[in-house]
């Protein structure tokens, strides 16, 4: 046996010859975490403070939780995965992820609204970021009538390009 081995009993009774790659000396198997059991996932969790909190900017920036996983270097599923772990959890970890997101939730949605009322005002058109509203917010935005599916349409034409048309 060596000293870059884990050397843990496994459960045959045999050590562990895996090499040992976190600081208490052990596999990812046999490691401990922050409780003293063993941690049944193999390795510690890639959800640190740091990667929380890129994630929640991104998304109180109004970012997409892909790109928002994509700027803190893990996949989708590894943050949806973490915020269902939240979920289920009364406190820890993922329990404040989870809340953190939620609330990065809603600086993103009043982001957009914010934005969606200035266009509204210099444009007199709200009409796509009410749309994209309805896309990204459907719990909050889903019934909101964005006018796109208005019965009657007043269409300006210039006079130029009508003279093209055909008349009967």
């Amino acid at each position: 046996m060596s000293e870059d081995t884990c050397n843990a009993t496994k459960n045959d009774g045999e050590p562990c010859e895996y090499p040992a790659k976190y600081d208490d000396g052990k596999c990812g198997h046999h490691t401990e975490c922050d409780t003293g059991a063993a941690n049944p996932e193999g390795r510690p969790s890639k959800l640190s403070y740091e990667r929380q909190e890129k994630i929640a900017q991104a998304i109180e920036a109004g970012k997409s939780m892909t790109i928002a996983a994509r700027k803190a270097g893990v996949s989708r599923n590894a943050v949806y995965s973490w915020i269902s772990k939240g979920e289920d959890q009364e406190e820890g970890e993922y329990a404040e992820f989870h809340d953190r997101i939620m609330r990065a939730r809603g600086e993103g949605e009043d982001f957009y609204l914010s934005l969606a009322l200035e266009m509204a005002k210099e444009n007199g058109d709200h009409r796509f970021i009410a749309s994209l509203m309805k896309q990204r917010y459907p719990d909050s935005w889903g019934e909101t009538d964005t006018g796109v599916d208005a019965d009657t349409v007043k269409l300006e034409v210039s006079e130029r390009v009508s003279s093209t048309w055909q008349t009967e």
